[in-house]
This record gives structure tokens, sequence and C-alpha cells, in this order.
């Protein structure tokens, strides 16, 4: 027995021995992994130490653009103590920290100086130097010039770039002359209403402080400069390309094809439209695409010349680099035409130089482009065209290779890839298919939609630009050609045009969304990370990474469904009126939608996707004023844009309001009349008309106003359109139906002074919101803004303030908020 228990006993204490062995090396294990993990991490720094602070320059400038105070000096700190300790070679850590501190400060220097002189507005003499060929742009033409003198009066300093604005498209001015301008300068200001495009950050990525409008008459020549005759030699070849295709194409294919060479703005209007719907806009602004084939067939030339003698041939390939810069200064120096021409000469220079005996590397290439580019201007990154371009470059050199190796594994492609034609056409389908999974959360966010279609269309217009370019080089080159050459590209760019045109119209294969947030698009590129195999997770931990992150999203997506707080929206439409409210069950009123006298598309570029961006999807009731442009010339363009289920309005006799008619019969959407006495009714809102009388005749048709009272969980607003004393005649005649006192008075006709003081005295109003832009009538009024302040009424301008949103907050309270680059409360 004591023998058998003894037996049993060291039986025990080995199987203990064991477990605890094997428990020590699972741990072993677990820290070997772990430790794997991390040197797989500092190889991958090491290896490619010019994307680590490639990518710690880009996020040091988004802290100074999204952060304030400490946090914002706190990110740059925390990235570069990761670098020196992450990189191995630590002159090349110090050397980094130094680039990103360097483009750190001066980044935030720029972003500090444009908040100071944001609200800039001086008028006064200029000495500049123009720096760019001009822009058409609509009623305007637009220059990029470069200030010569110190200006104290307007905080302007030697070198300053300057958008100048000049509202006669036909006047032109030579590039490297000096001129004398009188005009207005004004600071650039961030965007006033959220989810809608950043004016100011699209001129701090092209390296523009301030703007300058000028009248024709106020433009004096001064004398030329030495930059101007060569660019008239180099520009002259453009003007005698056009010449020539202006000759022998049609004007439709000969607008296209000066916008795919020279991203030209004579493209026909509709065929623009059609690219834009397609996502391939992008061949009509001359990028890396239209580069590289350009470059591709010159040394197509010399590779069919085979020469051998090393001397000539790299003679052949500098002319052949140096036609491509010319030609990306005759485009106009896009961000993807630099990044191109740079990669093309650094892959050149690395074919030569067979010393350094290693491989190409993209990756890197493209972070010393970078690189270079923040520290010239950091803000580069802040525009659309440097993001598109790096992020087509990054999908084609990250995805494009795993969906060639996926074709050959499966084998009727193997066997077809043999065929060369095949090949170059499977190639071309796998490039387009790289940028579209690559670009779909760029071009939801930037477009607001991206077309299904757009990876079939792209295997069909790459080839007919390709040939295009080319052909359009030798006609030009072989004038005595020209006739037949240019024929052949004007029936090419004509069929691609109806291709376009054809395949646009489909609104099936379209994905729409403003609501893209940085979450989202984040999430996007995980998920993609993870299933190309980028991110080291596999099997059941990639499903659980996958599925964990689905689920966040849904999160995301379902919020926007759960009921919130109620609020109104007090948009800035420039000129004109915009009301957006918006109820605890997400219910959607729209008062006035701006628009109208001063042109822009204010439904495409305010409404929509400020609606989208908040992830409003339908909108319940549009109730329009009057028919003047600036309150119902945005609710226009939101018909057939949007699921809309009544709009109300009344026939006042304007214009717009039967071309409003006609919209909604087309659409389906119900119309209806209000008058004084009638309701509607919301989930905690209710809207009460008070003018105008049915009965009443009314001498203007500002006074034909619809004029409503809104109350909103206990908050009581009067919006009151374009009304004068008739209609405020009518709304004093309600007031036993209607309590008078309101806590927010939506100002009468952008602050004008037709409202009496029998009118003011009896509203007892704490707040007047008046919604007004630039405008000729010197509106508000200094006398009507007085009258109100006499009484004790706070004013808040959507010209100063922006987007202004009154949220309640219960037992007749609300909070005051404005958006001027982001969300500040108003006390």
């Amino acid at each position: 027995m004591n023998e058998h228990r003894g037996v049993g006993d060291k039986t025990k204490n080995i199987i203990l021995t064991l477990q605890h062995i094997n428990t020590a090396n699972n741990q072993q294990t677990k820290t070997s992994m772990y430790k794997e993990k991390q040197h797989r991490i500092i190889d991958t720094w090491n290896k490619r130490p010019v994307i680590l602070g490639a990518l710690v320059c880009i996020a040091e400038i988004l802290s100074v653009v999204h952060l304030h105070g400490i946090p914002k000096y706190l990110i740059p700190i925390i990235l570069n103590i990761y670098m020196l300790v992450m990189l191995r070679r630590k002159a090349i850590a110090v050397f980094m920290c130094v680039i990103s501190l360097f483009v750190f400060f001066k980044a935030d220097g720029i972003y500090e100086n444009s908040l100071l002189y944001e609200n800039v507005y001086a008028e006064n003499e200029f000495v500049v130097q123009v720096m760019t060929y001009g822009e058409a742009d609509g009623q305007k033409v637009q220059y990029k010039v470069k200030s010569l003198y110190k200006n104290d009066a307007s905080g302007t300093d030697n070198n300053d770039n300057i958008l100048l604005r000049i509202y006669d498209p036909s006047v032109r001015l030579n590039v490297g002359d000096i001129y004398k301008i009188k005009g207005n300068l004004s600071g650039v200001k961030a965007n006033t209403n959220p989810h809608t495009f950043n004016y100011k950050h699209y001129l701090l990525s092209n390296n523009v402080n301030y703007t300058l409008t000028a009248d024709a008459e106020n433009i004096t020549y001064i004398h030329d400069d030495h930059l101007q005759f060569h660019y008239e030699k180099i520009f002259s070849l453009r003007s005698s390309f056009e010449a020539l295709a202006r000759k022998y194409m049609s004007e439709r294919s000969a607008g296209l094809l000066m916008g795919i060479m020279f991203a030209s703005d004579d493209v026909d209007g509709a065929v623009l439209e059609d690219f834009r719907a397609l996502n391939v806009a992008h061949v009509l602004a001359v990028s890396g695409l239209h580069v590289g084939i350009v470059y591709s067939f010159f040394m197509g030339i010399i590779s069919f010349l085979k020469i051998k003698n090393v001397r000539l041939r790299r003679i052949l390939k500098s002319a052949a680099l140096m036609f491509v810069f010319m030609y990306i200064i005759l485009s106009g120096c896009t961000v993807s035409c630099i990044r191109a021409g740079f990669m093309i000469f650094m892959s050149s220079v690395a074919s030569e130089i067979t010393s350094l005996n290693r491989r190409y590397d993209t990756l890197n290439t493209l972070a010393v482009i970078l690189l270079i580019s923040v520290l010239f201007n950091p803000f580069v990154i802040l525009g659309a065209s440097f993001v598109l371009s790096y992020a087509a470059v990054l999908s084609i050199i990250l995805i494009n290779p795993i969906l060639m190796d996926l074709s050959k594994k499966i084998p009727p492609l193997k066997k077809l890839l043999q065929n060369k034609i095949f090949s170059y056409i499977f190639s071309l389908i796998c490039v387009s298919l790289s940028v579209q999974i690559g670009m779909i959360p760029i071009n939801l966010a930037i477009f607001g939609k991206v077309s299904l279609l757009s990876a079939l269309y792209n295997v069909i217009i790459v080839p007919l630009i390709t040939l295009s370019l080319i052909l359009g080089i030798i006609g030009f080159v072989m004038r005595f050609l020209a006739c037949p050459i240019f024929g052949v590209v004007d029936i090419l760019l004509g069929f691609a045009a109806n291709m376009a045109a054809m395949l646009a119209v489909n609104d099936k294969f379209v994905l729409a969304s403003y609501h893209v947030n940085g979450f989202a698009i984040v999430l996007y590129y995980s998920i993609a990370l993870i299933l190309f195999g980028y991110v080291n997770v596999k099997g059941k931990y990639a499903v659980l990474c996958i599925s964990a992150l689905l689920a966040v999203s849904l999160i995301f997506n379902v919020s926007d469904y759960l009921p919130g707080n109620s609020s109104v929206c007090f948009m800035d439409v420039g000129f004109g009126d915009c009301a957006i409210i918006r109820t605890k069950d997400n219910e959607c009123i729209i008062i006035d939608g701006g628009g109208g006298f001063y042109g822009g598309d204010t439904a495409g570029e305010i409404l929509l996707p400020y609606l989208y961006g908040e992830g409003i999807h339908k909108v319940n009731a549009i109730i329009a004023t009057h028919s003047d442009a600036d309150h119902m010339g945005g609710i226009v363009g939101m018909i057939g844009k949007i699921p809309i289920d009544t709009v109300y309005a009344n026939d006042d006799g304007g214009v717009l309001y039967d071309e409003l008619k006609e919209l909604c019969r087309l659409y389906g959407v119900g119309t209806e009349c209000l008058y004084s006495g009638d309701s509607i009714s919301f989930t905690g809102c209710a809207i009460n008309i008070l003018s105008p009388d049915e009965n009443r005749k009314y001498s203007t048709l500002n006074d034909r106003s619809i004029v409503s009272e809104v109350i909103l969980d206990e908050v009581k607003f009067l919006f009151t359109g374009d009304a004068n004393k008739d209609s405020e005649r009518t709304v004093l005649e309600n007031s036993e139906t209607f309590a008078l006192k309101y806590d927010i008075l939506k100002s009468a006709h952008h602050g004008s002074d037709f409202a009496t003081e029998e009118f003011m005295t009896r509203l007892f109003t704490d707040v007047c919101v008046i919604s007004v832009g630039n405008n000729g009538y010197g509106l508000p009024k200094e006398e009507y803004i007085n009258s109100l302040s006499a009484v004790g009424v706070k004013c808040l301008r959507t010209d100063e303030y922006g987007l202004i949103k009154i949220v309640p907050t219960g037992n007749g309270g609300y909070d005051i908020m404005n958006y001027t680059g982001g969300w500040h409360e108003v006390r």
C-alpha cells in the first residue's frame, strides 16, 4: 500500500512538474511571439525610415489643424520620442526628428498667422507679380499672384501668395509681369457649415494666404519680368496645339482633348458631368497617368531605336525627362504631376546608379517626395488632389500585385494570361480594380458618391487616353499629317464621350453617401489590410477582428436613427435664408433653402452635404416662405436629390414658384399652401402660421412671405421670411390667437429697417438671428441693429458667426453654438 502510494505521489509530482514546464514554455512562447512581432515592426521602420518620418509629419500637420493648446504640442513630442526609440540608426532618427519638427513649427506658424488675419478686410493698392495663368470660373477669372512689398494696413508681407479674383473673364494677365492693383484684400476663413467644402484648407494647400478682389479698371501694368520670355516660349506651344486641335476636330472633342492634355477648362459641361458621375474626372486633371504615358512614349521610341551607345542613350533619356518636366509646367504643375515627375526622375537615376546595388523601392520614393512636398508647403496634404493622387498610387502598389497573384492561381486565367493582348487588358482591369477598391471611402468623402461602373469605364478610357495623348503629340510634331491624325483622335474621344453619357445615366450602380467620417475611413482600411494580409492576423483571429470592426461600424450607423437632441440650425448660405429643424425623433423640417442672387449651387455645396453628414436621409417638410431666389433657389436644387414628403409654398406670382411646382410634380413630392391659422405638427414640434392672410391683398411679394411660429420642445421661434409692414400687421392681428413672446427671432429681410417700433417692442425676443452675407444693399442696417440692442436683444449674424445652432435643454431653456471651422459655444 505504502509503495503504491509512493509511486502515485511520484507520478503526481512528475505530472505537476511537466505541467509547470509546459506552462513556462507557453509563457516563453507567448513572450517570444510578442518580441517577434515587436522586432517585425522595428525592422519595418528601419528598412523604410522615410515612411515613418512622412507619417509623423502628416500626423503633426493634422494636429496643428485640428487640435489646440497642450494636445497640439504633445503629439509631436510623443511621435518624435517614438521615432528615436524605434529607429536603430540614431543619426537617421535625429535627422527625421529635425525634419518633422521643422515641418510642425512651420505649419503652426502659417496656420496661426492665417487665424490672426482671418477677419482682415482692407482696400488698398498692391504691387504684385503674376505667378500662374488665369483660370476662368463662371463670371470671374482667378490668378495666383505674389505680393512684392509689405503693406501695414492689410497685414500682408513680402512674398505672400494671394488669390486674385477679377470679375471679368475676358481679362488676361501675363505670367511673370508686375502689376499695380487696387482692390479689397480679405483673409481666408474656415468653412462656416459642417460637412461642407473647406475653402480655407483648399487655399492653404495651394500655398495661398489671402484673396484679393479687383475690377479690371483698377489693374495697371508696370513692367515685365525675365520669367515672361521663358513662359511665353513654353506656352506658345500650348496655343499652337490648341489651334491645330480646333481646326481638325469637333468642338466637343477638341475641348476634351485640351482637358486631357493640359487640364483646360474648355471641356463641354455635359461631358464633364458624365465623367464626374463615373469617378473618372481625374483624366481631365492632368495627373500621374498622363505624365507616365508621355514618358513611356518617349522611352518607347528610345527602346525602338535600339541605341547601343550608353552615352547617347543617357542623353536621350535626359531629353525625355526634360520634355516631361516641360509638359508638367504646361499642365499647371499639379500635385499629382509633380509627384509623378519626381518618381520618374528618381526611378531613372536609380536605374543608372548601379553601384548602389539596391532595388528601386516605390514606397520609399513616394515617402521622400511627400517629405519634400511638406517641407515647401506643409498644408499640401489638405488638398483633395494630393489625397486622391497618393491614395491611387498606394492602391496600385499594395493591391494590384495581390490581384495579379490571385489570378495566376486560377487555372483558366493562367492559360489566358500567356496571351500578350489578354495579359495587357487583364492588367488594366486589375489596376482599375485596385484603384477602385482603395479609393471607395475617399471618393465617398470627397465627392459623396461612387460609381461601381467606374472600374469598367477605366478599362475603356485609359487606352483611349493613351492613344489620344500619343497621337496628339505625333500630330503636333508632324504637322503635315495633322489632319488625318487629329481626325482619328476626334473619333476616339467622341466614342469615349458617348460611352460615358450612356453609362452615367444608370443610377443603379451608384453608391451615394456624404456621411463618411474619419472613423469610417480608418475602419475600411483596417479591414482591407487584414483581408489583403498586410496585418499579421490569421484564421479565427482575423474573423474576430473583422467582426468587431463591423459591429462598431453598425453601432455608429444605427446611432443616426436613434432619438437624439432636437435643434434648429440657421445655415450660413451667404445672402439668403435657410433654417434646418430637427426633432428628437430625427424628423427634419427646412424653412427656406437660400440660393440664387450671387451664383453657386447652395443645395449641392451646402445643404445636401450638411444633411447627409448629419445622417439625415429624408426631409419631412420644406416651407418656402416666398419665391425670391435667395429663399427658394436652394429648395429647387434639392428636389429629386433627397426624399421629401411635402413642400409648402404659396403661389405669389414669382417665377421660381412655377419651376418648383413642376419639379415636385415630376419627382412625386406633395405640395400644399399655407395661410394664417394653419398648423403643422411633428414630434415635440408645432408650427403655427401667422401670415399671410388668404383673403388679404398685399402690395409686394415680400409681404406675401409665410410667417410662422415654431415651438420646439418649449422653445419659441418666429420665422419671418422677408416680411414687411403689411405682414407685421397680419401677425399683430393674430396676437390673440398666438403668443408674441418669442425666445428666438429670425430677422425679416436680412436685417432691413422695415420692422416697425410697435412690432419690435411687442415681440419680447431674447435673441435675433440675422441671416446675411456680402450684398450691395448695405444689409443689415445699422438702425435695425441699434433698435434691437435698445430693447436688450442679442444679435447673431451668420456672416460673423457662421452656422448658428439652437439646442433646447428643457423647461424653455436652450444653448447656442456656432460653427467656424469647429463648434464654439455662444455666451
